[in-house]
């Protein structure tokens, strides 16, 4: 008798264990909103591409939205990155022009089209 009770008091510990951690880490979860992968890929003496890093320094978006930046005409592993992102959105490699924003699911290539992405997602902050 006295073993049957101490099993049952160990599987409703463990019940309970698992009943908090599963509480705990949904909780964890909900507070942390989900980073998406926003990358600029220009090259360094595009015109149209300063258009949009002076767009991106006036408004602060850096401080405002995790945005990694690659420079494409001088560095082959982010041009070929560049090119995946591109095929994703069925953009074929003779197509391409920098600026060149991968927003995590969307491709965008025009400069006024990347402000805009811009002017949208720092204003649901």
């Amino acid at each position: 008798m006295r073993n049957k009770k101490l099993l049952l008091l160990i599987i409703s510990g463990a019940v309970l264990a698992v009943i908090l951690f599963a509480f705990g880490a949904s909780r964890l979860n909900k507070s942390q909103p989900e980073e998406t992968e926003i990358i600029l890929y220009y090259g360094d003496i595009c015109p149209h591409c300063a258009e949009v890093e002076e767009y991106i320094i006036e408004n602060n978006v850096k401080e405002k939205v995790n945005l990694q930046e690659k420079e494409v005409y001088h560095n082959k592993e982010n041009l070929n990155e560049l090119i995946k992102k591109a095929e994703i959105c069925q953009i074929p490699a003779g197509s391409l022009t920098v600026p060149f924003l991968w927003d995590g699911k969307t491709c965008h290539a025009d400069p006024a089209e990347i402000i805009n992405f811009f002017n949208q997602k720092t204003s649901q902050l």
